[in-house]
């Protein structure tokens, strides 16, 4: 889930931008807690596909909309 930008000066009332603005922090909490703990665990063999996770993420990460991948880097993986 991501705030559209776009919608921000068609919102007046400020208790819906306070909402917004807070479930795009704990959002973006969320996804730094898991790029996290995909480095931490990134040369844990995932069963059944006999693979680490290092791997199995980069993968994934080929699968990610480019509309949804970090503008800085160009992929999901190195996004923080």
């Amino acid at each position: 889930m991501r705030m559209p930008q776009g919608a921000l000066p068609l919102i007046t009332d400020k208790n819906y931008l306070r909402g917004g603005s807070g479930i795009t922090a704990l959002e973006a909490y969320h996804a730094g807690a898991v790029r996290t703990l995909l480095l931490q665990q990134a040369a844990t063999v995932v069963q059944p596909w006999g693979t680490n996770v290092a791997a199995v993420t980069q993968v994934c990460a080929q699968h990610i909309p480019s509309t949804m991948r970090c503008q800085q880097h160009g992929t999901a993986q190195k996004c923080h």
